[in-house]
């Protein structure tokens, strides 16, 4: 199911290592970071989050990530059908943004001075995404789940009192809002292609 992921526990950090290491390998990016103790003390222009919203930004980071990695594969496994449109673009193009917005939430978690530790999201298990219809419903499954997850880090923000973590959401929020309406278009429109051919197809 979208979304699922494990609950792995990520290393516990040492106060007497030197080092913060973290490699991630998806297939829309290659990120390294890697810091010294030191040097990530430099970066901290405000106090470290609460390990609670430290928590749920890993949580929406590691999703942005994920929802890459999927539109990535819709962009090149779907089925080119004259019956509806190529959404091959699209989903390029979402790619992109996802990633964008993933590195951004790695420099934020960073100039915090908080660790990055992502939890494992489960891969939809589909090797080829068929028509992009089949593709549009779970682009809004993978959506509507990452929209819960910045609802509940701004609710735990709130909660906490991280005004600046409200803010810096907030223009990821609005951005949902418009995928989702997008999405729901998309997916209107290849609904109602798809019925008019089935009466075309009827009607011979």
């Amino acid at each position: 199911m979208p979304g699922s992921f494990s609950q792995d526990s990520c290393p516990s950090g040492n106060s007497q290592t030197p080092h913060c290491l973290l490699e991630i390998d998806l297939v829309t990016c290659h990120f390294y970071v890697s810091c010294t103790r030191h040097g990530l003390a430099e970066m901290e222009d405000k106090p470290r989050l609460p390990e609670v919203c430290s928590v749920a930004m890993n949580k929406v980071l590691s999703y942005e990530l994920h929802i890459s990695d999927a539109y990535l594969s819709m962009a090149y496994n779907s089925i080119d059908e004259s019956v509806q449109p190529c959404f091959a673009t699209f989903f390029e193009d979402q790619a992109d943004m996802k990633r964008e917005n993933g590195k951004e939430f790695l420099e934020y978690l960073g100039k915090r001075g908080n660790k990055i530790c992502l939890p494992v999201f489960k891969r939809p298990e589909i090797e080829n995404w068929g028509t992009g219809l089949r593709a549009l419903e779970c682009a809004l499954d993978l959506e509507d789940r990452l929209t819960t997850l910045l609802l509940d880090l701004k609710t735990t923000a709130s909660a906490n009192k991280e005004r600046d973590v409200l803010e810096f959401i907030g223009k990821y929020l609005k951005e949902q809002k418009r995928s989702t309406k997008n999405l729901q278009t998309k997916l209107k429109y290849c609904k109602e292609i798809e019925n008019q051919a089935q009466k075309e197809e009827k009607a011979c």
